[in-house]
């Protein structure tokens, strides 16, 4: 995946987004969008709120892949806390 425009990232689905803890210390979230195009990529998010809402979650999301750059490798990590804050629906 490489730069999205705003169309193109708003136009994403989220298909991941899980809430990554040390015990009880929040470390950030694990987005995982797929494109149009079925290309899927996720990451670690250290600057988003464990208590974000899910407006400011998508917005974090879309200004994510807008910056991606191309080659950028996937984030793997074991999870202690799902969350609907969004999952299933377009970013936009």
């Amino acid at each position: 995946m490489a730069n999205f425009t705003r169309t193109q990232a708003r136009a994403s689905n989220i298909v991941r987004m899980e809430k990554k803890m040390n015990g009880s210390t929040f470390v950030g979230w694990v987005f995982g969008v797929t494109d149009a195009d079925g290309n899927y990529t996720d990451w670690l998010d250290t600057d988003t709120s464990d208590r974000a809402t899910k407006t400011t979650i998508k917005t974090a999301i879309e200004n994510h892949l807008q910056t991606l750059t191309k080659g950028s490798a996937p984030v793997v990590h074991t999870f202690s806390d799902i969350t609907d804050k969004g999952k299933g629906e377009t970013v936009g």
